[in-house]
């Protein structure tokens, strides 16, 4: 079993990160552990709570460090078969 954790937008070479990207991706990591634990093993327990404000903690720090608009969404392109 894998834990698939989303570090977008941070990048995997950007090697100067400031405390506040750093803790995006540590509450990143806790919110992905979380909702990996709470699905395939029911019977652990979660503290929801903690989690939704781990959560709440991530879109603030999202927001104060990529304001709206300042990112370019991620699109795929598929090409069409003949």
């Amino acid at each position: 079993m894998i834990v698939v954790i989303d570090t977008h937008p941070i990048g995997t070479t950007d090697f100067t990160l400031d405390e506040r990207k750093k803790n995006f991706l540590i509450l990143s990591g806790r919110i992905a552990a979380g909702q990996f634990i709470a699905k395939y093993f029911p019977d652990l327990p979660v503290d929801r709570v903690r989690l939704q404000t781990f959560e709440a903690e991530r879109a603030k720090l999202y927001s104060e460090l990529y304001p709206a608009g300042s990112l370019r969404r991620r699109t795929c392109v598929r090409s069409k078969k003949d």
